[in-house]
């Protein structure tokens, strides 16, 4: 699994289940599996968010944040911010099902949620490197979509990071 990097990180952990359910769901739903990865981005982007500011992106959409000017600096990497615009945009025509969605968009989007979340992590310093995406992935048909609620995730994600920067001396306010 493409994922398992996350699983036991201290920080962006919980938000193992999310990713590995969006490449789960790829072969057998990949509208589901589109829908999952842009919920979970939404999640990192809140994170990001909650970074830059130490305060939660109340009413902002995921959208807003992402062209935010204090969350581009912070992740200061033109290649991170268009992947997340990738997976946000693809996602919402999932979503809405403007039209049928194939294994191929679904993996691109997986593949794009692996590059944001790796390297959300290393900039986080919770990382120096991940493996390379393997779309060489298992069918899992029984795989249902999880559904929850982002900002939460986010401030999950928040928590955990700020208590693990505390425990190593290597979170600056």
């Amino acid at each position: 699994m493409n994922f398992e990097f996350l699983q036991n990180l201290k920080g962006l952990s919980c938000i193992y289940k999310y990713c590995k359910n969006a490449e789960e769901l790829a072969l057998s739903k990949p509208y589901c599996s589109m829908f999952a990865s842009r919920k979970s981005a939404e999640a990192l982007a809140n994170f990001i968010y909650l970074s830059a500011y130490k305060e939660r992106a109340h009413d902002l959409s995921f959208s807003d944040i992402l062209t935010d000017n204090v969350v581009k600096k912070y992740i200061n990497d033109r290649y991170v911010l268009d992947a997340f615009h990738s997976i946000r945009k693809k996602g919402n025509s999932a979503v809405h099902g403007d039209d049928e969605k194939t294994i191929d968009q679904a993996m691109e989007l997986l593949e794009d949620l692996h590059y944001v979340v790796g390297e959300t992590a290393k900039n986080a310093k919770l990382i120096s490197s991940y493996t390379h995406f393997c779309p060489d992935i298992e069918e899992h048909p029984e795989a249902e979509f999880y559904d929850f609620d982002a900002k939460k995730l986010a401030e999950d994600i928040f928590s955990e990071c700020i208590a693990k920067y505390r425990a190593e001396k290597l979170f600056h306010e």
